[in-house]
């Protein structure tokens, strides 16, 4: 009798998530095509193409089962995009390189785009080609710290420094926790990193950058803030899969985050570690990030403010960082453990 309950209750949990996955109507996905996508390409409001935007978009495009416009944007990245040892560079205007460094982040969502393509599309070009993306990661965008091991950098080799220096947002559980299914190195790469950033977290909060002397030690100066990349970093942690081992060992890093929106409903846009001081501000990048972790109260006025705001074509971030946290949040996508896309069938 019990066996058939549960058989009963996950089959109504799995007709719920399929009906929300596949609802027809997204206006929020609807109004980023409009706003952003032109036959291949994810357009800045200034005509520039920056890969970080393409490679979220793809993946929001497998989340649809487009695979029309998947190949569509993975052949402009390939083609203009794709330079160096299967990596990607930042940005392009008019076909004109105008920011040639190489996000590491980026690649990383990038294999792991082709990754999840390969078993939604059942072919095995992508995970040839998502390969050679993660080699050249491994080879290009690591640096060894006595302390930590070897860890995942913010960008490609550049120049020697005294100074480790790491970004948070580089690290989305999901990202490298499928990864490493396909690359055992990863493995150890982010739970490496994952300790920096552990440590980083002092205050309460994780750090858009994290430095580090040859000690081991975080250097705090008048440049160390939380902002754009720890919410991006956040973001990341709140949609990943619950079972996610790694995201347990992470949450504790949210806490001061969701007890100063719990206040006053007033979610925390910056945190100065130098004077210790909070910037409150209902930006919705900081709104994108809580969405999928605070209590059900404050869940509800996170969830109007996104659905009351007006999105602007200079918004393309914002926008996108929405579409992760709603897509999760309306059961349109979910990850498992090890970092698979589930979306309906």
């Amino acid at each position: 009798m019990k066996n058939l309950l549960i058989k009963a209750l996950l089959t109504v949990l799995l007709c719920a998530f399929t009906q929300a996955s596949f609802a027809k109507d997204w206006s929020l996905y609807d109004s980023y095509l409009k706003l952003h996508y032109q036959d291949g390409k994810v357009v800045t409001e200034g005509g520039a193409v920056e890969s970080k935007a393409q490679v979220l978009f793809m993946f929001l495009t497998l989340s649809q089962n487009d695979k029309v416009s998947f190949d569509k944007l993975y052949a402009f990245t390939k083609a203009k995009l794709q330079k160096e040892q299967a990596l990607v560079i930042s940005k392009v205007e008019n076909d004109n390189v105008t920011d040639n460094s190489i996000n590491t982040l980026t690649n990383l969502f990038l294999a792991y785009d082709l990754i999840c393509a390969s078993e939604l599309f059942n072919d095995s070009k992508y995970l040839t080609e998502a390969k050679a993306i993660l080699a050249s990661v491994k080879a290009q965008c690591t640096s060894t710290n006595a302390l930590f091991g070897k860890v995942l950098t913010p960008y490609a080799k550049s120049a020697s420094s005294e100074l480790l220096t790491l970004n948070s947002s580089t690290y989305a559980p999901f990202v490298l926790q499928k990864i490493a299914t396909v690359d055992e190195d990863f493995k150890e790469l982010y739970f490496d990193s994952i300790k920096a950033v552990i440590k980083a977290s002092g205050l309460g909060f994780v750090p858009d950058q994290l430095k580090f002397n040859q000690s081991g030690d975080f250097i705090i100066d008048k440049n160390t803030k939380a902002y754009l990349e720890a919410m991006n970093f956040y973001l990341w942690l709140s949609i990943s899969s619950k079972s996610d081992p790694n995201r347990r060992l992470l949450l504790p890093t949210f806490e001061n985050l969701i007890s100063q929106t719990q206040k006053d409903l007033k979610t925390p846009l910056k945190v100065d570690f130098y004077t210790q001081e909070i910037f409150k501000q209902n930006a919705l990048i900081s709104i994108t990030s809580l969405l999928n972790i605070c209590d059900y109260k404050v869940k509800d006025y996170l969830r109007s403010q996104i659905k009351a705001h007006k999105f602007s074509k200079a918004e393309n971030y914002e926008h996108l960082a929405a579409l992760f946290a709603t897509g999760i949040d309306e059961l349109r996508f979910a990850f498992t453990s090890d970092g698979s896309l589930l979306i309906g069938n």
